[in-house]
């Protein structure tokens, strides 16, 4: 049995400055020297990588199930739900609220304002523990918190999910706080989102022009696949983060910065620079930060001023964004003097000692569980929560003092499933994900509307601008494993030559999947009585018609044999603005014969042209048909969503039209009745969709994006706008699903010969 003496709860190492000449060289000379070593540091990385290494061998969903168990602070967080039900309580709320607990990260002579800048801060837990901590304290309880959060942008496209933090509830709440950039990417790394976010901090409406009192940066990577470089892999971003904060933050301010076992030259560098610039360093290891991982935090108070540190802060900018860290070195090793150099040996000793009893401790448990089980496990854990809250003082706080009064209780995204298996089959795992499931049915399910929208139909409207993305890695309207599925197909075909490279033709015997699709075509047709009109708008002056267009003009003849269509550009239309006569029905498709993958990003300002287009030509009381490739950006749901408001009633659904051993699955839309021509509405509409049509514009979505999302309250489910997305989504899934399957057939027949 062991001892409850023989675990540390909070860990804690302080650098010492006193009668220590502490300096930092000519700002000239940082970065100049190449990658050098500290030998009693490489040792202790390779001593503690090599416990890490005997963990290999075990199933990681057994080894998680088995450590949660054995952490004596394991069940802190769910007595914190339990007890005190705070706001967005997870693993980040508990670290914080230690740290915040034992180290004076707000001064006590705060009484009315305290302004924090929280980088890589997805979901929020260190935002509503911060907020907590100064509504349950007496000297805090009158001090206005004003902050803003970054993150990778969970809602733009181009970012891959599985660098995301899934969980938006927080951020669609509070939208406006949360700084993305001007990419609208949220990506720290860009070139230009220092100066963007220096702006928006010196905006007098964000912070009062008072400056910035604490800056946090809890960011990482997933480095599941090289556990062992885990603080080389973050090096850059380190140091982002780092020299962002260092920009913002206001003389005397804290800065908080998330860090790896601190072996690394790289590392060495920028803790040596905080110890030069800040009036006291401390790394603090969480009690409620699992005791066998590597992080620990870094908490830097009493800085300087960027005007002071501005000579070293001008030369780091010179190598952002940090590339090259782990080449070229911040400092030479002899800037360094010996008693920095002894006291941070001794630092990253004392974490990755503790790191590897734990980690032994907890191998050891795995094949003795069932006495300590039994015996020991409760006991210890009692007692890390009865030091937990002796430490914190933590007291309930009103919900009306919450960040969020209406909160959801889930996010509008799908977890990943998390790896399983041994690192070797780990490994494996990231090349043969298994497909996802959709269901198979709904060719012949459309959602219906009348009448999408009651209130104005610009309501709500704040354009938005960003880095258009140039392939499609996450979506509103679809679920990341289906797209994440379909783009591992495409890019499998295409290496083994598996894609189709000469289009199909019709033939006799074609079959559309969607078979109601063609029955609401027909009976939209004959409500004209006689002679139908119709203008089919072609994407390009050069494309030759379509599979699809020659499905429908085949369609309507036999519908409507006295019918007249007539064949124009979106081009034509869209600069000449006038037809022959009023159509009183469109056709529009942009489905390509041939495989294109992420057509719609390369579509979209064709797709806005054609809705203005229709918007122009069509008559009240006219209808139209568009297909789609996939309705996957906001820009282009957005615009749809604007576009299905004009008319009186909508019908979207996947289609697919089927011949030989070929499908094109499309996304219809189906838009009868139209209602607003001659109206200012209209007008106001097209000048929006002219604006965003431009390459240049650089427009990415026409409402917040968490205007048009599906509404977990089961009163507004029902509602045109979650109605909407539900019909995106499933419409979207069944496409990229099909394009997938056949994909896959196409591959298996290649590789087969």
């Amino acid at each position: 049995m062991e001892s409850n003496d023989d675990i540390s709860f909070t860990k804690i190492f302080n650098y010492d400055k006193t009668g220590n000449d502490w300096d930092l060289p000519e700002p000239a000379t940082l970065f100049s020297c190449a990658k050098q070593d500290v030998n009693s540091l490489i040792q202790l990385k390779s001593s503690l990588n090599k416990v890490k290494s005997s963990l290999n061998g075990y199933d990681i969903k057994e080894w998680n199930k088995h450590t949660n168990y054995v952490n004596p602070a394991g069940r802190i967080l769910q007595t914190v739900r339990k007890r005190f039900e705070p706001e967005l309580p997870t693993q980040a709320w508990c670290k914080f609220y230690e740290i915040l607990s034992h180290y004076l990260v707000i001064p006590f002579q705060c009484d009315t304002k305290f302004n924090a800048v929280h980088l890589c801060e997805a979901p929020g837990g260190f935002i509503c523990s911060l907020n907590h901590f100064l509504k349950s304290h007496e000297q805090f309880k009158n001090v206005k918190y004003t902050w803003i959060a970054n993150a990778l942008n969970p809602y733009h496209e181009g970012n891959a999910l599985d660098q995301c933090i899934l969980d938006d509830r927080l951020i669609c709440k509070t939208l406006r706080s949360w700084y993305f950039g001007k990419d609208n990417t949220g990506n720290i790394m860009q070139q230009d989102f220092l100066d963007d976010l220096k702006d928006k901090c010196e905006c007098h409406t964000t912070f009062d022009s008072n400056p910035v009192d604490l800056v946090t940066a809890d960011g990482s990577f997933n480095c599941q696949s090289q556990p062992a470089e885990q603080e080389t892999i973050v090096a850059h971003l380190k140091y982002t983060e780092a020299f962002t904060a260092l920009h913002i933050l206001g003389t005397g301010g804290t800065f908080v910065i998330k860090m790896f076992t601190l072996f690394e030259y790289h590392s060495v560098s920028l803790i040596y620079l905080f110890c030069c610039i800040f009036d006291s360093v401390t790394v603090i290891k969480p009690a409620t930060s699992k005791a066998g991982n590597s992080e620990a935090y870094v908490v830097s108070a009493g800085y300087c001023g960027s005007i002071t540190a501005k000579p070293y802060l001008d030369k780091m900018a010179e190598y952002f964004p940090f590339k090259d860290v782990i080449e070229k070195h911040m400092s030479m090793i002899s800037v360094f003097p010996d008693s920095f150099l002894e006291q941070h040996v001794n630092c990253t000793k004392y974490f990755s000692e503790h790191q590897k009893v734990a980690i032994g401790r907890n191998v050891h448990l795995f094949h003795h569980r069932s006495r300590f089980f039994s015996t020991d496990i409760k006991p210890l854990q009692q007692i890390f929560i009865q030091r937990y809250f002796d430490l914190c003082e933590m007291r309930r706080i009103s919900p009306n003092s919450y960040i969020v009064r209406n909160p959801v209780a889930k996010s509008h995204f799908r977890q990943t499933p998390k790896m399983e298996g041994t690192f070797s089959k780990r490994v494996m795992q990231r090349n043969n994900l298994e497909r996802p499931v959709v269901e198979q049915n709904l060719w012949n399910k459309p959602i219906d509307f009348n009448r999408m929208c009651d209130e104005p139909i610009l309501n709500g409207v704040v354009l938005t601008s960003g880095l258009v993305p140039k392939e499609i890695n996450s979506s509103l309207y679809c679920s990341t494993d289906v797209i994440v599925s379909y783009s591992n197909a495409y890019q499998e075909a295409a290496t083994h030559g598996a894609l189709q490279e000469t289009p199909p033709t019709l033939q006799t015997g074609s079959k559309m999947l969607s078979e109601n699709l063609q029955e609401c075509i027909c009976h939209i047709i004959r409500r004209y009585e006689g002679l139908v009109t119709t203008l089919c708008l072609l994407p390009d002056t050069r494309d030759k018609v379509s599979l699809y267009t020659s499905w429908f003009e085949s369609l309507l003849k036999s519908t409507c044999p006295n019918s007249v269509m007539t064949f124009q550009s979106i081009e034509q239309q869209f600069s000449s603005n006038c037809t022959l006569g009023k159509p009183n029905f469109i056709f529009c498709n942009f489905v390509s014969d041939s495989n294109q993958v992420w057509c719609e990003v390369n579509l979209r300002s064709k797709i806005i042209c054609a809705l203005i287009s229709i918007l122009q030509a069509l008559p009240n009381g006219g209808s139209c048909l568009v297909i789609l490739p996939s309705v996957l950006l906001r820009l282009i749901a957005h615009a749809l969503y604007i576009f299905s408001c004009t008319f009186e009633h909508i019908h979207i659904q996947a289609t697919c039209l089927h011949h030989a051993d070929t499908d094109l699955p499309g996304v219809a839309v189906v838009a009868e009745n139209f209602g607003l021509q001659g109206s200012e509405t209209l007008d106001r509409v097209l000048k929006l969709f002219q604006e965003s049509s431009m390459e240049s514009s650089g427009i990415v979505e026409f409402f917040p994006a968490t205007y048009l999302m599906i509404s977990e309250d089961s009163s507004l489910a029902t509602n045109p706008k979650s109605k909407f997305v539900s019909a995106l989504k499933s419409a979207n899934e069944v496409c990229l699903d099909k394009l997938t399957t056949m994909l896959e057939k196409r591959l298996k027949l290649q590789t087969a010969v």
